[in-house]
This record gives C-alpha cells, sequence and structure tokens, in this order.
C-alpha cells in the first residue's frame, strides 16, 4: 500500500511538472494578434523596429504586411489563429528579415498551394510596393480570373481563396483606374 501511494504521489507531482511547463511554453510563445503584440514580435525576430502597414484577415487567418524601418524591407507574415508564432513569413526580394530588400522587386506572389481542409482549394497573396499607383491586381489563370482593388495606396496586400479544378500558377496583371495594363511598371 505504501509503494502504491509512493508511485501515485510521483506520478502526480511529474505529471503537475509537466503541465506547467506546457503552459508556460504556450504562454511565452503565442501571440494575440493584435497590432502591437505582433509588431513586437516581428521587432524581436528582425532586431529593428517594424512599421505594419496592413492587416488583412481571411476565413479567420491574418496576413500582416509589415516595412523594416531600418532596411525599407517589405515582407508579410501569415498567422494561423490559436497557434504557437507565425505560420509563415515571406520577403521581397528573397531575403531574410534582417536583409536588404531588392529595391527593384515591386511585388510577389506567395502561393500557399491546395487547402482543402478550409473548404477551398487554393491560396495566393499579391503584396508589395504600389509606386505606379495600380487600381486593380488581376490574376488570370487557365479557366479562371480573378481581381481585386488595390485602390491606388503605397502598398498593398491582397488575398485571394478560391477553388481552382487546374493547378497552374497565375499571370498577375495590375491596371489602373481606367483599367490600362500597367504590368510593365512593376517589372
Amino acid at each position: 500500500m505504501n509503494i502504491i501511494l509512493k508511485r501515485s504521489i510521483i506520478i502526480f507531482v511529474l505529471l503537475t511538472i509537466s503541465l506547467i511547463c506546457i503552459y508556460t511554453y504556450i504562454l511565452t510563445n503565442t501571440i494575440d494578434l493584435d497590432k502591437e503584440s505582433i509588431a513586437k514580435d516581428i521587432e524581436k525576430r528582425a532586431s529593428a523596429d517594424v512599421e505594419i502597414l496592413q492587416v488583412t484577415e481571411n476565413k479567420n487567418d491574418q496576413f500582416i504586411l509589415f516595412k523594416n524601418k531600418s532596411s525599407g524591407q517589405l515582407g508579410m507574415i501569415y498567422y494561423k489563429p490559436h497557434t504557437l508564432l507565425a505560420s509563415r513569413y515571406v520577403f521581397l526580394g528573397g531575403t531574410n528579415i534582417t536583409g536588404r530588400a531588392d529595391i527593384n522587386h515591386k511585388y510577389d506572389v506567395y502561393d500557399f498551394g491546395q487547402t482543402t481542409d478550409k473548404g477551398f482549394d487554393r491560396l495566393f497573396v499579391v503584396y508589395g510596393y504600389n509606386e505606379p499607383k495600380a487600381q486593380t491586381v488581376k490574376l488570370e489563370f487557365d479557366n479562371n480570373t480573378i481581381t481585386s482593388n488595390i485602390g491606388g495606396n503605397d502598398y498593398f496586400l491582397q488575398v485571394f481563396s478560391f477553388s481552382q479544378d487546374k493547378f497552374s500558377s497565375p499571370k498577375v496583371k495590375f491596371l489602373d483606374k481606367a483599367g490600362e495594363d500597367i504590368t510593365q511598371k512593376f517589372l
């Protein structure tokens, strides 16, 4: 009886310590998805000040467009709700968060691929600098065309989620207010 009681106490203590460790890990590594908490997380990773330019929500996911104040690099972060830290970091020019961006690289298209567990088949994010002041971004596929208004702002981040039976890469076009193709100005 005494041995069973000792084993039960040891198991209870070890289980309690494990639960405290798990709770502490989750508490220290989970981010509140508000602008201030996100900016602090990015600044911690970049070792530099960042400016949050745009937050876009899509089907409970958050996409954050930010700018590294010291390097001027533009980046995008994808957060899944109720997960630990950021799910994806993407940067214009393909460098890391502390590197300098390619100033000639004006936009990027990030393909999250097939995501059938979310109720749609494809997720694309188009983000970048809008120096030519385009009004609309257009994704052309073999059997589908999708457009979204970017409003002539300095920066843009557009999320496209849709069903697509052929998984081809899109042709990205930018249109001005009159609907004219100004994609060459982005290249």
